[in-house]
């Protein structure tokens, strides 16, 4: 879980592969902050 927050740091500079619960939790992460800017 400490690897999150620097991945977040670097969007959209970076896209993960692997491992997959990462990709996971990061997209979602992503789904729900562009979900919450276009309710702006």
């Amino acid at each position: 879980m400490e690897i999150l927050p620097i991945v977040k740091y670097w969007i959209p500079h970076i896209y993960v592969l692997e491992p997959k619960w990462i990709k996971e939790i990061v997209e979602k992460d992503l789904e729900e902050y562009l979900k919450n800017i276009n309710n702006l």
